[in-house]
């Protein structure tokens, strides 16, 4: 219970982020309801082509300890970034991982959401980008180390 108290008490700490289950996955074998969004133009969005994803990497060592990955619904032309670590966020309370959704023109178009204590994913929410594309950015911290990675734009 107290796990669950402290991630409604972060996520109302995050305004402006999410932390959001996909509506099809990018990791097999994931499928849940669709969600909402931000932007009206993107409600009922469900991933509908194949995301775009890359290792979080860094250049000391030779493991990747997850993936980000850029989602698109070409019916509605709206993505989001998922973020998705091999092991869940210690329960000590730091600062895990996060993923951004950003539309290439203009970059304060962006949405992010930082994965929840014990959790192993976060989901963006949907950004239309209609006319433009757009990319996601992932990004992992263990003790000294800071993983990253960026897809492909949509």
């Amino acid at each position: 219970m107290q796990a669950m108290a402290k991630k409604a008490a972060l996520g109302a700490v995050m305004t402006g982020m999410t932390a959001l289950a996909p509506t099809t996955g990018w990791v097999p074998g994931l499928s849940v309801a669709p969600v909402g969004a931000a932007d009206a133009r993107c409600n009922g969005s469900s991933p509908t082509s194949t995301p775009h994803t890359a290792n979080l990497t860094n250049s000391q060592v030779t493991y990747s300890p997850g993936k980000i990955g850029l989602q698109y619904d070409s019916g509605t032309r709206c993505v989001r970034a998922a973020i998705q670590m091999t092991g869940a966020c210690s329960p000590s309370g730091q600062y895990c991982g996060k993923a951004r959704v950003i539309n290439d023109d203009n970059p304060a178009k962006a949405y992010t959401c930082i994965i929840p204590e014990g959790d192993l994913t976060c989901y963006t929410e949907w950004l239309y980008d209609g006319g433009t594309t757009a990319h996601a950015e992932g990004e992992a911290r263990f003790g000294q180390l800071t993983f990253t990675g960026k897809t492909g734009s949509y």
